[in-house]
């Protein structure tokens, strides 16, 4: 078991999508209805702070024709599975759930998280705000909240700046400290062949991968392959040949050194078995270690 302690952990994650919506509370449930009908057809998990209104969303989103399960904490374990279950096999897109829905829950499937209750502390909308943008997650994922009193119009400006100390932080640790190197470990409802199978498919990064603009696989060898990526956000967009090595079903490893932003960089996955109650299962390895260049030199470059 391995400790990671960091200054930046319990920190909102910067890379997603965070919408404020001020309204009534008399406008929440057809706003709701709204976000739900309108735009992407993604997986969509509700959050409200009582277990009565988790109930009664639910029995809301059927009365209008959408599919939603719902878990609250006033229900018995099975039950839980049974509202869960039916969520991640897709019988139903939406899920109303409580804070009980916020920990311990594999949510990758999930891609926009409503809160349409504001929680009531920073720390509940951190972990609310963690169930998208994890490992597998799609890519372009987002958060909306519903704002509704003066007490929540307070906790969003605690939250906005924890935010840009985040930022702050992390620009001058990366000026400090240029040699990088991130771990995870995550245990996934997924077999380690399925995991494999996406993250091999190098083709197709841009569709799951954050960040990730273009794909191209230049040619292969054997289990080694070349391939062209894009990764970043305008103007910052890193262009980069990237040299991966495939053994199915245990690793992907993708190393490269000729980037601006950065003098080396290598993403490894590996993937072994999972519990042995849950054949469907697996447990992911992530190790990325990197070199990062000067951005003042990659700007310099640009012009």
């Amino acid at each position: 078991m391995e400790r990671v302690v960091s200054p930046l952990l319990h920190r909102p994650l910067l890379h997603i999508r965070q919408h404020f919506m001020r309204l009534t509370r008399s406008l929440k449930p057809a706003s709701l209805l709204q976000l739900v009908k309108g735009g992407r057809k993604e997986p969509l998990l509700v959050f409200s702070n009582r277990n009565p209104t988790c109930k009664w969303l639910a029995m809301f989103l059927r009365e209008n024709g959408i599919a939603c399960s719902n878990i609250s904490g006033d229900m018995n374990h099975a039950l839980r599975i049974e509202q869960w279950g039916q969520f991640v096999r897709g019988e139903s897109r939406v899920l109303s759930a409580t804070d009980v829905g916020s920990r311990g829950l594999n949510t990758i499937q999930v891609g926009h998280v409503v809160n349409y209750d504001f929680p009531l502390y920073p720390a509940d909308y951190i972990h609310r705000v963690g169930r998208v943008g994890r490992l597998g997650s799609p890519a372009s994922c987002q958060v909306t909240n519903f704002v509704a009193s003066p007490r929540e119009i307070e906790l969003v400006q605690q939250i906005e700046v924890g935010a840009a100390g985040s930022r702050r932080q992390l620009h001058m640790q990366r000026l400090v400290d240029r040699e990088r190197r991130y771990r995870a470990r995550q245990l996934l409802g997924y077999s380690d062949e399925q995991m494999y199978a996406v993250v091999a498919d190098v083709a197709h990064y841009q569709d799951f991968l954050p960040f990730c603009t273009r794909s191209v696989v230049l040619g292969a060898d054997g289990p080694v392959m070349r391939a062209n990526l894009e990764i970043g956000f305008a103007p910052v967009l890193e262009n980069y040949t990237s040299r991966v090595t495939l053994l199915r079903p245990r690793l992907v490893r993708a190393q490269c050194s000729d980037g601006r932003l950065f003098h080396y960089l290598e993403t490894r996955w590996k993937f072994a078995p999972g519990l042995p109650s849950a054949p469907r299962s697996c447990i992911v390895d992530f190790h990325s270690p990197a070199s990062v260049s000067n951005l003042t030199v990659y700007f310099a470059s640009l012009t």
